[in-house]
């Protein structure tokens, strides 16, 4: 038998700490996920704390500005739509 420091070391396990990180487009999934339950005003706490662990806040705030200017342009976008129809119909 080999004595100890002759034996192969065995990798060190991974820790929590360091676990792999998910690929951009699922980070993002998650960031846009937590950006859309803010806006609706309903989220667990449990949640709540998972994302303040995992989100990057460069994230959550590129992806509200995006939500942010696309819940506007929907609303311009009905409000044309609306004024156009009333002012057919008059």
């Amino acid at each position: 038998m080999k004595p100890p420091e002759m034996m192969p070391k065995k990798p060190p396990a991974p820790h929590a700490s360091k676990a792999l990180k998910p690929p951009l487009w699922l980070a993002l999934w998650h960031t846009l996920r937590a950006v859309l339950w803010s806006f609706f005003g309903v989220r667990r706490g449990r949640h709540h704390d998972e994302d303040m662990q995992n989100l990057k806040p460069l994230h959550v705030i590129a992806v509200a500005l995006c939500a942010a200017l696309l819940f506007v342009l929907g609303l311009v976008a009905v409000v044309k739509w609306v004024v156009a129809s009333t002012a057919t119909t008059l």
